[in-house]
């Protein structure tokens, strides 16, 4: 995959991201760290769990509520929190072209929540779980990708 000199590429999971910037070119990419946002979000069952509630159909008729998974609603909230963050840096004309690495189901969550200003903006999508690698085996990984 080819990433252009200037591009910025969002890597991120459910828990932490990382914003680079390509200073180097499509040949040689080079990430730099713009920015680094993380979340603690153990599973839902170490986040405590209320029963489920229950609604009334009628006069003697009760029905069970689902339970809210508490982590995945997290994962939203934090899905959610950097397209905000993506959006604004995109207004203030600072990202012009957008690559981003997600984990699969991450990717999905962030598809849901783009914006047309963040569509357009968007150069490429992988759905890979690289958050944990460091810049330069992203950068090598990325080189090698085809879509």
């Amino acid at each position: 995959m080819d990433i252009a000199h200037g591009a910025h590429i969002l890597v991120c999971d459910g828990a932490k991201a990382l914003l680079f910037y390509n200073q180097g070119d499509m040949e040689y990419p080079y990430f730099q760290t713009v920015w680094e946002k993380g979340q603690d979000n153990p599973a839902t069952s170490e986040q405590g769990a209320d029963r489920p509630g229950r609604r009334s159909d009628g006069a003697h008729h009760k029905s069970a509520m689902s339970e809210n998974d508490i982590h995945d609603e997290r994962e939203a909230e934090f899905a959610r929190s950097l397209v905000d963050r993506v959006q604004t840096d995109i207004a203030a004309g600072t990202i012009k072209q957008l690559v981003v690495v997600a984990a699969p189901r991450m990717l999905g969550v962030l598809r849901g929540l783009y914006t047309g200003q963040v569509e357009q903006h968007l150069g490429a999508e992988v759905d890979k779980d690289l958050v944990h690698q460091d810049s330069r085996s992203i950068e090598n990984i990325l080189k090698a990708y085809q879509p």
